[in-house]
């Protein structure tokens, strides 16, 4: 029975897990789909990233 308890909340726990990120993963897809200036700044910044890393190779 404590073997069943101790299973059934390690899968709720990786649950929990699952939700949070998807909930990022909307959160960043909203911000990176609209045309605000947030959107804006981070699409410069890994721009920026991107030019100084292929730079380097």
């Amino acid at each position: 029975m404590l073997k069943r308890w101790l299973a059934s909340r390690k899968g709720q726990g990786m649950t929990e897990y699952a939700v949070m990120v998807a909930l990022v993963a909307l959160i960043c897809a909203v911000i990176f789909a609209s045309d605000g200036p947030l959107a804006d700044a981070l699409n410069t910044a890994f721009a920026a990233v991107s030019t100084a890393v292929s730079g380097a190779i």
